[in-house]
């Protein structure tokens, strides 16, 4: 017992030891660097500072042709001066995500005739490895304008995405032909786990890393626990249990499973030791996916005190799409000055959001004005300067999605090979909050 106790704390003040906070040297290319981290910073709140919400929401919408490949309406992460990246299965996702709380604040007919082109390219993008559940995390298109599947490994956290994205889609849209198409997918991505034991087999029959979310008595990981909870409850929601009599009956035998085993709280859904932290922002994000899906599913008031109690893991962090969740589920449960602050906060910085972000490099670790951790965290056992407060997003280094990263980082990006991001993280995150309010009244 002695030797543990001892090994535990010579692991934490070597963290401790090996991460106090760094800057960039001053070479006399460090501070030319600076300068022109400087200048794209300054342009970046100038845009930011420059339009309303709504008016970024417009601008970001007229460029997303830039990213789209039609008539599929998928989108790719970026473009760079050779051409758009791939078609990516997530950011397709977050696109469906974002137009389904467009429409069920706008009604648009517009937006429900693309979410549904949307839906019927993802389908195809699993037809183009057989129609059997597994989808390609990227695509091309051929010459003959069809998808065709890249070898980018697929992992079971696509799911969780695909799960939310449906799950909204189907309850803001009122176009039957949308709620077929859901089901009918569900059930093939359904019967795709259930015939491989809750493992993700790709087109090749091979078992994709990290993609086991097997049910056992003795599972560890609560994000693998929440991703199969939420997988049988999808489908025992949206799938026909008619037509799918044989599934739907295997689904019901493992949700009692899942009962006898005491899922889906497995493991811790937040841990720190010292400065070293788990999961990862990006993991915390699939987390709070499926939570806030699980509570729409099932209405069980579990999911809610979960999501309250990761939320405050990450409150000083002032993840917008974190705090949107969290209001959509606490409403009624906070205190009215804790919910304005928190409104007020995510107006703050989607306003500080710039119409423009590229992988430019960005610097400020350097700054004397910034409150800097004293002893950086370790997430992923990596750790970089941080600032106390997250800046605002016109000064952080650009990504292509916002919300799965350290909200507090400093430094990112690089000189050369521009690559201009789609902001379709800006275009969720916005209209998620315009259904909120819509939803309390406002």
């Amino acid at each position: 017992m002695k030797k543990h106790f001892y090994f535990w704390w010579v692991i934490i003040f070597f963290l401790i030891g090996c991460s106090s906070t760094r800057s960039i040297s001053f070479s006399l290319e460090s501070k030319e660097r600076i300068k022109a981290s400087e200048v794209v910073k300054l342009e970046r709140r100038i845009e930011a500072e420059k339009y309303s919400l709504k008016e970024k929401s417009e601008i970001i919408e007229s460029r997303l042709s830039n990213f789209l490949y039609l008539p599929h309406f998928l989108i790719s992460r970026f473009t760079t001066d050779k051409g758009r990246g791939p078609i990516q299965l997530e950011h397709s996702l977050f696109l469906l995500s974002y137009l389904a709380s467009k429409y069920a604040v706008t009604k648009n007919k517009i937006v429900q005739t693309r979410a549904k082109r949307i839906i019927k390219s993802i389908i195809e993008m699993d037809r183009a490895n057989g129609l059997d559940g597994f989808l390609p995390l990227e695509a091309v298109i051929d010459k003959r304008g069809n998808l065709f599947p890249t070898n980018e490994d697929t992992h079971a956290n696509v799911y969780v995405q695909l799960l939310f994205a449906y799950t909204q889609a189907f309850y803001s849209f009122d176009d039957i032909e949308i709620k077929k198409l859901i089901s009918k997918h569900i059930a093939i991505v359904a019967k795709h786990f259930v015939g491989n034991n809750y493992q993700l087999v790709n087109q090749y029959g091979e078992t994709t890393k990290y993609s086991n979310i097997s049910i056992s008595r003795f599972e560890l990981k609560r994000n693998r626990a929440l991703a199969v909870t939420l997988l049988i409850h999808s489908a025992l929601k949206f799938v026909d249990k008619n037509k799918y009599s044989d599934l739907y009956q295997r689904l019901m035998e493992d949700k009692v499973l899942l009962e006898k085993y005491g899922y889906p709280n497995k493991g811790p859904i937040f841990f720190k030791l010292a400065n070293l932290e788990f999961p990862t922002p990006g993991s915390s994000h699939l987390n709070f996916l499926s939570l806030y899906t699980l509570h729409i599913l099932t209405g069980d008031d579990y999911y809610k005190k979960v999501i309250k109690k990761l939320h405050s893991r990450y409150d000083h962090s002032a993840n917008v799409f974190f705090d949107i969740l969290y209001l959509n589920t606490s409403f009624y449960f906070i205190s009215k000055e804790r919910r304005f602050k928190i409104e007020d906060r995510i107006k703050d910085y989607l306003q500080s959001y710039p119409t423009v972000r590229d992988s430019s490099e960005i610097l400020n670790s350097y700054r004397k004005d910034l409150e800097k951790r004293k002893i950086s965290r370790y997430i992923k056992f990596r750790s970089k300067p941080e600032s106390v407060v997250p800046l605002p997003i016109y000064d952080r280094p650009g990504t292509t999605y916002e919300w799965i990263r350290n909200q507090h980082r400093l430094d990112g990006g690089w000189v050369g090979n521009r690559h201009l991001y789609n902001e379709v993280d800006y275009l969720q995150a916005y209209w998620l909050f315009r259904e909120y309010l819509k939803k309390i009244g406002q």
